[in-house]
């Protein structure tokens, strides 16, 4: 998409490359339009990007924020899992050690 919009600002400066004079302050200049039309076109993208730049820093470092919180949360979670397992052996020994006790009793 961008390139064809690239390519159609170019396209379209070029169309246009007749000499246009240009009255900048004090001083008037004689240029081609296609000078003047991709000149224009490359101070709006570096505005755009200077524009969005901060946002896409901020998203980036929220990102690797949550990433490091992830892995946090996940390692948490294997811990927890081998704790459940690790209870639940225990929880079985001891029920069978209750159920002989119980038969020796009997």
């Amino acid at each position: 998409m961008s390139v064809t919009i690239l390519f159609a600002i170019i396209w379209f400066a070029v169309s246009n490359a007749t000499a246009v004079t240009l009255n900048v302050f004090l001083w008037n200049i004689s240029v081609s339009a296609a000078l003047v039309i991709f000149v224009t076109f490359l101070i709006g993208f570096v505005f755009g990007v200077v524009r969005v730049a901060p946002s896409w820093f901020r998203k980036h470092a929220l990102t690797g924020r949550q990433h490091k919180e992830l892995g946090v949360c996940q390692k948490a979670n294997e811990e927890s899992t081998r704790r459940i397992k690790e209870l639940e052996l225990e929880l079985t020994t001891e029920r069978e050690r209750v159920v002989l006790d119980r038969e020796e009793v009997v």
